[in-house]
């Protein structure tokens, strides 16, 4: 092992840590290392790893002694097998963290779980911060990846008050491993695992989310969970183990539920409901079913329900609750309506999927002829063409224009002569791509095409989840960007979510798709690797090319006057680039009814300049626009790259734009003008470390962006602060391409 952690920083640790992870072990041996491996690497360091050995006897025990031996930090409890809920509360009782975690050692966790949630925790001063799981699975392009299918309600906030923090019970499932709990919290309302049966976590769970009074929420998959047909819950199926265990979870549930709203015994309800249905049907073998009923109905004939009209929930549960079923203890007809439904499920179910199968048949045979009448033609195109696709590299621009980094790399890749023996092709409609070279992107076979037979794709946004990756290719996310306000899941985009609820699901499947992500500096590597849940050492520290671009051209004045004079600015003038960033409460909002008031009016600039200024305004690309003005001194060129008209500009005027970074690396002045950050940092959020850094950039009005650009804070000269935000390449990103073996790449990731 490799692991060390310096003398200090063990005695501090062990001493006071922050944070208690409590791992159950039974019999875990194939998926220990790892489990460890992901704690052992969380970004914060101040922890300690109580591993409670259940009983195990298939070499666990050396696993967890061979890891004490190395770190210090991990202190080991032996048991006999007694479950996982008596291993939980005895290390509860020994954790010394003001945090405590909960991991089941087949599972493991994203590096920077334990970073994000103490962060928030704090922020917010919840009783605990809750978070998003995936699955690991396996995909064809890759062995090792993550399925993440999660939708919930409850990610279109930030946080959950008082009787809100019930809605944690609107679920598929109660898992107690995807929150961070404050242990005063857990201590104060005497929070404990169920000892002695299955599903011993649900009244933890429910009882944790019904006492809470603030829980923080984090919609990131930051939980990953391993498959085991060993586990506890995927065995004992030929017992009556999982009907014991799930009515007593119950029974030990309900008499201390606080029915604070209307909703509480409704979410509680229909989640058992779902499950009892779901494990009768699979784990409650048949001989035991009936008493399993029995026994069910028994446990909710106390406690009257009455369904909140506002929640959706299934048939059978506002059947049963409309006749009394539970009220009146009417066994017979519950039993005869679960068996009847078990018994006519799986037969419509087979039905239902031999009529999809059939269809999709059918659409396959139907899309398989268009394809070959497709390829037909692009065989036929390609050849007119002259166009090679076997072995090239292919760039899918932002939107499909040649333009940010996708369009600085092109024109970097067709002057080095050590890609010469690959095709460059651009997936756009801009005709300033040699027609050679140049896919149009409503030829969605020709684009599929290019897909499959590119050696590297570059990309410089999300790609529609309809376009596959061809195995052997390799995917180059450029993006477009160091982010300033907060990306995806650093973000809780509760606009977009609110319009889109699998919004996040989607791009972690393109995300998925990846090989390498590039980054320009210190800083957008580390809000990356947070923001996409990607891998640290697969993101390329190359710098972006299109600051390359600008810092290769800022001497070129051929090239400036030849942008100046087609967008006609003035000689003499100097000029100052308007370029704000795009509002999420205007997402999927028509133009008419989108709010710019955010906005400074160019013309307002302008006049504030004076007369030796000349304003130049760009729309990001979301806005269709940059601000239309009549006044002499004002050009909306919208229209052209960003990368051209940084090139003329004197100084920039932005907002939470990731613009702001280039203007860094090239030395141009700028001026924040953020007349909403209340606004946006409640829609989408921006990273406060950044925030706090560039406070001295920041105005609220004309005139005050006027005075930063004339007087511009020593800040952008001082050298810490441009060695975290400015460019700065560490890998030369044409020597790790020319390096990068296309056919014989290991993904081991």
């Amino acid at each position: 092992m490799s692991r060390t952690v310096s003398q200090d920083s063990q005695r501090v640790q062990l001493a006071s840590p922050l944070v208690s992870v409590i791992i159950p072990v039974f019999n875990a041996k194939p998926f220990l290392q790892r489990c460890l491996d992901s704690v052992f690497a969380q970004t914060h360091r101040n922890l300690e790893v109580i591993a409670v050995n259940d009983g195990s006897h298939d070499g666990s025990q050396r696993v967890l002694e061979r890891n004490a031996a190395a770190d210090p930090r991990l202190r080991i409890i032996d048991q006999e097998n007694q479950g996982q809920g008596i291993a939980r509360n005895r290390a509860l009782e020994d954790a010394r963290g003001d945090f405590i975690l909960f991991l089941d050692a087949d599972d493991f966790l994203e590096p920077l779980t334990l970073e994000l949630t103490v962060a928030r925790a704090k922020a917010d001063d919840s009783d605990f911060v809750h978070f998003d799981w995936k699955l690991a699975s396996a995909l064809r392009h890759r062995s090792k990846a993550f399925n993440y299918f999660n939708v919930r309600n409850i990610w279109r906030r930030r946080t959950l008050e008082g009787p809100e923090c019930d809605e944690l019970m609107d679920t598929v499932s109660f898992f107690s491993v995807t929150s961070l709990y404050r242990k005063s919290f857990l201590d104060h309302h005497g929070l404990r695992f169920g000892e002695g049966y299955i599903y011993e976590d649900n009244p933890f769970y429910v009882l944790a989310a019904n006492r809470a009074t603030r829980v923080s929420l984090i919609h990131s998959p930051l939980y990953v969970i391993q498959p085991n047909q060993a586990s506890t819950t995927q065995m004992l199926r030929q017992t009556d183990r999982h009907a014991i265990g799930h009515i007593r979870a119950i029974r030990e549930t309900l008499p201390k539920l606080q029915n604070r709203s209307a909703h509480t015994l409704t979410y509680f309800a229909k989640y058992h409901l779902q499950k009892f249905m779901e494990y009768s049907a699979s784990r409650v073998p048949p001989q035991h079913r009936a008493q399993y009923s029995h026994d069910f109905v028994e446990a909710f004939s106390a406690f009257p329900i009455e369904l909140a009209a506002d929640v959706p929930v299934n048939h059978y549960l506002r059947t049963f609750v409309r006749h009394g079923v539970f009220t009146k203890h009417r066994h017979r007809l519950f039993h005869s309506v679960i068996t009847l439904r078990n018994r006519t499920a799986p037969k419509v179910k087979r039905r239902l999927n031999d009529l999809k199968k059939r269809r999709n048949l059918r659409l396959q045979q139907r899309e398989a002829r268009a394809r070959r009448k497709a390829l037909a033609l692009v065989s036929s195109a390609v050849e007119q063409a002259d166009m090679k696709l076997e072995g090239a590299f292919l760039f899918y621009g932002f939107d499909h224009r040649y333009a940010g980094n996708s369009r600085a790399l092109f024109e970097i890749l067709e002057n080095d002569s050590r890609f010469a023996a690959h095709p460059r092709l651009f997936i756009t409609e801009d005709e300033r791509v040699n027609p050679a070279q140049r896919i149009d992107p409503t030829d969605h076979a020709l684009v599929r095409k290019a897909l499959a037979k590119a050696s590297i794709v570059f990309l410089e946004s999300w790609v529609p989840p309809k376009l596959p990756k061809h195995p052997d290719s390799i995917w180059i996310q450029l993006w477009h960007g160091t982010p300033f306000k907060r990306v995806l899941f650093d973000s809780h985009e509760s606009r977009i979510i609110s319009a889109r609820a699998e919004h996040k699901v989607v791009k972690h499947r393109d995300i998925q798709k990846w090989d390498y992500l590039l980054a320009d500096s210190d800083a957008a590597r580390e809000k990356f690797s947070s923001a996409f849940l990607f891998p640290a050492s697969r993101i390329l520290q190359t710098g972006y090319p299109r600051v390359r671009f600008l810092l290769d051209h800022r001497d070129d004045e051929a090239l400036k006057q030849s942008i100046r004079s087609t967008i006609q600015v003035p000689d003499g003038k100097q000029v100052v680039l308007y370029a704000p960033t795009w509002r999420d409460h205007n997402y999927g909002l028509p133009t008419e009814e989108q709010d710019h008031s955010y906005e400074l009016a160019p013309s307002a600039l302008a006049d504030v300049l004076g007369e030796d200024y000349f304003v130049i305004s760009h729309g990001h690309d979301y806005l269709g626009g940059g601000g239309h003005s009549a006044h002499e001194r004002c050009i909306d060129a919208s229209s052209f790259d960003i990368q051209d008209l940084l090139l003329i500009s004197d100084a920039v005027v932005s907002d939470y734009s990731s613009v702001v970074f280039d203007c860094f690396a090239s030395g141009i002045p700028v001026a924040l003008y953020c007349a909403d950050p209340e606004q946006f940092e409640a829609e989408r959020g921006l990273y406060p470390d950044m925030w706090r850094d560039f406070a001295p950039l920041v105005t609220e009005t004309a005139e005050g962006a006027a005075d930063l650009i004339r007087h511009q804070p020593t800040v952008l000269q001082d050298q810490a602060f441009l060695d975290r935000y400015a460019y700065k390449p560490q890998i030369d990103l044409l020597d790790f391409l020319d390096e990068l073996d296309l056919y014989r790449l290991n993904r081991n990731w």
